[in-house]
């Protein structure tokens, strides 16, 4: 297999070339020049979705795996390919029988903008985040926030709570989980701060926070589960000691899965990367196991370098199943979900099939429509993705939040009484993407109305995608909706 790297850097965003600005004017001007541009765009989407159907990757290269990475950013991916990201886009490349070309570019602002989305490459190797930018794939691991101290400091502990914090010296990266934890404890009198965003090439941050630490200008630090892993296992010499945090407030997330991320327009390209990911997810282990990941399974437990089991006797490790809520989920929506909802059947993709074909049951889709950014410059032109759902299912958005508009509650009501015929032993089946808590607010709320025959989807869409069941675009069901404010 050959790798290519390029050092291409790509600056500014899409604006409209001066001729054509010069041509349409400005001012008054401007309602004809979105017309124009949005005639013209309907044309060449439908040149490129005519052409992307015949070949399953939707337009993408085919003699090349082009891959977004950030050039300096160890143990995830480097320019020498060192980086277990770039190890991993190895194997992938290896089953593609493609060559790998990468654009680098810092993991920062502007990252996505300047690479993904202007077609520089095809496939992002790692992200933490949904955004209404990308796709993301199926997670291909799950790790945690980690206390760091030294062996020599004497210290047994694995709570961020724990007195024994109250007079050390304590590093955290800005801007992260921990630190909203260390402010919560009234610790920030203790903390010495890095900054979380930074040019990769330049500065280091979390890697700074442990060279602080392994020369004892900071007693203990907070740092992302694959930095400290990594750092600990190339750098012995120090004598770290690595705590998953996985007893802390469960009110703030310290554990998250990474997934690959791809354009929102390409799903048939997704349930490649999906296929791929999942037929190497042993080996896959196996590399981050190397660069001393700590890697979580389902339940939240650590999963043990040498034999792949979770270890037992942890603290904490049995509290990382999330628990039912007594009232509806509030916020962070894309998070870890409960096993269940009591009062309603937790079913699979193939139990929605069943339930459509046998009972007809009415598949609700809640996942929130994508807007508009915020902050699109005047002369950028913005295309709503596609939404694609389950063939039949009826996309209501915006109806999965914790406190709903009393605009938006009248539209999900009046929707499941027409669907339902207002028969409240009528199926209905509610869904959004995995590890979000919407679709289980929607199905609770459809529960506490009286509807008696209610099923969660848990994983909805990714499980569904991931099967390679068909899927079609929806539309928005007619109606006044409000949504949340930002």
């Amino acid at each position: 297999m050959k790798v290519s790297a390029s050092g291409r850097r790509f600056e500014g965003t899409r604006r409209l070339p001066s001729g054509l600005a010069l041509f349409f004017g400005s001012g008054s001007s401007r309602p004809l020049l979105v017309l124009i541009l949005m005639l013209l765009a309907d044309v060449i989407l439908a040149g490129v979705v005519v052409a992307a159907e015949g070949t399953g990757r939707q337009a993408l290269a085919t003699n090349r795996l082009r891959v977004c990475a950030d050039p300096a950013n160890l143990p995830f991916s480097d320019e020498n390919l060192e980086g277990f990201e770039n190890r991993i886009v190895e194997m992938l490349a290896e089953d593609l029988d493609l060559e790998v070309r990468y654009t680098w570019y810092p993991q920062s602002t502007g990252f996505i903008r300047n690479t993904l989305r202007v077609r520089q490459c095809d496939v992002i190797s790692g992200i933490t985040t949904t955004s209404e930018r990308v796709q993301n794939t199926n997670p291909y691991y799950h790790s945690v926030y980690t206390m760091v101290y030294r062996t020599d400091s004497k210290l047994v502990t694995h709570r961020m709570t724990d007195p024994v914090l109250d007079d050390l010296r304590l590093g955290v990266v800005a801007g992260t989980p921990p630190a909203d934890i260390l402010a919560t404890e009234g610790l920030m009198g203790n903390v010495r701060p890095y900054q979380l965003v930074t040019d990769t090439r330049r500065a280091r941050p979390a890697e700074r926070a442990l060279d602080d630490l392994a020369r004892g200008e900071i007693d203990v630090a907070f740092i992302w589960g694959p930095i400290a892993g990594y750092y600990a296992s190339q750098h012995p010499e120090a004598d770290l000691v690595v705590v998953p945090l996985l007893d802390e407030d469960e009110r703030i997330r310290l554990d998250f899965r990474v997934s690959m991320a791809v354009r929102y327009n390409e799903t048939d390209w997704k349930r490649k990367v999906n296929r791929l990911l999942a037929a190497r997810a042993d080996d896959i282990e196996s590399i981050l196991l190397d660069y001393g990941v700590p890697l979580l399974n389902d339940l939240g437990e650590i999963i043990e370098a040498e034999n792949g089991e979770a270890r037992t006797g942890e603290p904490g490790v049995a509290e990382a199943v999330v628990a039912e809520p007594d009232a509806y989920r509030m916020d962070d929506y894309d998070a870890p979900v409960p096993i269940g909802l009591t009062g309603a059947s937790t079913v699979t993709g193939a139990a929605v099939e069943a339930l459509m074909r046998d009972h007809a049951a009415t598949v609700i889709d809640v996942i929130p429509e994508q807007r508009q950014p915020p902050d699109l410059a005047d002369d950028q032109l913005w295309l709503p993705p596609p939404h694609k759902g389950i063939p039949g299912a009826l996309w209501l958005p915006d109806t999965g939040y914790g406190a709903l508009d009393p605009v938006t509650e009248t539209y999900l009501f009046s929707h499941l009484e027409q669907a339902s015929g207002n028969n409240f032993d009528h199926h209905l089946v509610f869904y959004c993407r995995m590890d979000c808590w919407m679709s289980w607010n929607a199905a609770k709320r459809a529960l506490d109305a009286g509807y008696s025959n209610i099923h969660w989807y848990r994983d909805g869409i990714d499980d569904w995608l991931f099967d390679d069941r068909f899927t079609v675009t929806l539309e928005p069901a007619a109606g006044t909706r409000q949504p949340p404010p930002k």
